[in-house]
């Protein structure tokens, strides 16, 4: 019974010490992002759109900042923890600073769900409909975007030309062979959807043979088109982000979605959905020896604080450099995920058994 409740004090003092500084991280990364875009958005709609804006930013913004967050707030805890000489009462009780990481465990697991959710779920909704609400707030009258897109069979490259999607400019259409080969384009001035298909106007397909290329239609008034892009996935490239969910990821690599994106950057979303949410419990392992400095000097607190701290910067960067490379290709996207995680605990653990001696 005695144990029970110093584990639940334990993690209810970490608890404390991790979410006020993510959510004072979150404010004022959400504040930077106002101030730059509070008079768009008050000529867009007023209070009420900046409200709207706020919300469906912060999810992303959560996440952005919760390494640095979760980080601070562990060894803030522990450094508190140390400070007040109740870390002495939990060795005491026999918990060495592996038996107290291990202790953390429904803490970890409780935040590394709840990051998962944000990352995995929320994100993606919040970002689909902030694409849908504010797509063209920032877009520059006038001015032209070509994007690629790429789908079963087809690469398309075209102009968005209104902020729902629903109208593109400039549209080449090239339908590819089972090898990937070259078989066929169309080339039209506009395409509109209309029903579930896309009307494309002035449109010249042309047949690509073994050694000469043969038009078929030219000057058609409308020919109807119908393919896997939708007017969602338009909005999507015209918002600031185009985040996908793991379920959404693993769609666009099996084919049953539109990909606009290289295959590696889909397969390092869905496995980093996944390793996202060991990120606090490695964390909160890294900064764990800061327990250590309890009844010892304050240079001893500061040493071991500072050590934590730059193991897991040193993390933080690592696994944002691993992600870059992964969605590059240069990294197969698994290990990318997960060698971070697994070099983290490593170094925890060394860090752990060094400072006990």
């Amino acid at each position: 019974m005695r144990m029970r409740t110093l584990v639940l004090y334990l993690n209810t003092s970490m608890a404390r010490a991790i979410l006020l500084p993510l959510a004072g991280l979150a404010m004022l990364a959400l504040a930077i992002e106002l101030r730059e875009k509070a008079a768009s958005l008050v000529a867009f709609g007023g209070a009420e759109a900046v409200l709207r804006y706020a919300l469906l930013a912060l999810p992303e913004l959560m996440v952005t900042v919760a390494p640095i967050a979760l980080l601070a707030g562990a060894v803030l805890g522990f450094a508190i923890l140390a400070r007040r000489g109740e870390a002495v009462i939990l060795r005491a009780a026999g918990l060495g600073t592996l038996q107290i990481s291990a202790a953390l465990l429904p803490l970890g697991l409780a935040l590394g769900a709840g990051l998962h959710l944000l990352d995995d779920r929320l994100v993606p909704l919040a970002e689909e409909r902030r694409a849908a609400e504010f797509g063209g707030l920032d877009a520059e009258e006038g001015e032209a975007r070509l994007v690629w897109l790429r789908a079963p069979g087809w690469v398309i490259r075209a102009e968005p030309l209104n902020a729902d999607g629903t109208a593109l400019g400039a549209v080449t259409v090239f339908g590819l062979g089972a090898d990937g080969a070259l078989e066929r384009r169309i080339d039209a001035r506009l395409a509109e959807y209309h029903e579930d298909v896309w009307r494309l106007s002035d449109a010249l397909e042309t047949v690509v043979g073994a050694a000469r290329s043969e038009a078929l239609a030219t000057g058609q008034a409308t020919v109807a088109w119908r393919s896997a892009l939708v007017p969602e996935d338009v909005r999507a490239l015209l918002g600031s982000e185009h985040v996908l969910s793991r379920a959404d990821a693993e769609a666009a690599i099996a084919g049953e979605r539109l990909a606009t994106e290289p295959r590696s950057v889909y397969e390092m979303r869905a496995a980093h959905t996944l390793s996202i949410a060991a990120t606090p419990m490695v964390l909160i392992l890294l900064a764990s020896p800061v327990i250590l400095g309890s009844g010892r000097s304050t240079g001893a607190l500061v040493m071991a604080t500072v050590v934590a701290a730059g193991l897991g910067l040193a993390f933080v960067m690592g696994k944002g450099l691993a992600v870059a490379l992964g969605e590059k290709g240069l990294i197969e996207p698994s290990v990318a995920a997960w060698a971070p995680e697994l070099v983290a605990i490593l170094l925890g653990l060394w860090a752990v058994l060094r400072a006990e001696g």
